[in-house]
């Protein structure tokens, strides 16, 4: 549908997560030039703080990656959540995003 619209991009937005790009990328990129993916949860404070209650007031914050270094940081930011910054749920704060952005 993408194709038949003359759509050059389209996306998909885990909510935390990028499960869905595995079977996502492969027939986007067949249609679009510039599939992407991701929706992470902001933290106020450092991700690694498992303070009760500090993050009542998280927001999400979309990220889309403009091509492959993007994408690789969007693994990199996914696994940090994950791993480091899971506390209820996958966040992140801006010293992670800076420290995996080609801006």
């Amino acid at each position: 549908m993408a194709k038949e619209h003359g759509m050059t991009a389209i996306g998909l937005t885990d909510h935390g997560a990028m499960y869905g790009a595995i079977d996502f990328i492969p027939p986007a990129k067949r249609t679009t030039s510039n599939p992407s993916s991701a929706v992470r949860y902001m933290s106020p404070t450092a991700p690694i703080s498992k303070e009760p209650h500090v993050d009542n007031k998280r927001y999400h914050l979309t990220l889309l990656a403009k091509d492959n270094i993007g994408y690789q940081n969007l693994i990199k930011i996914t696994t940090a959540a994950h791993i480091e910054g899971y506390y209820y749920k996958p966040r992140v704060d801006k010293d992670l995003l800076r420290a995996h952005s080609e801006a």
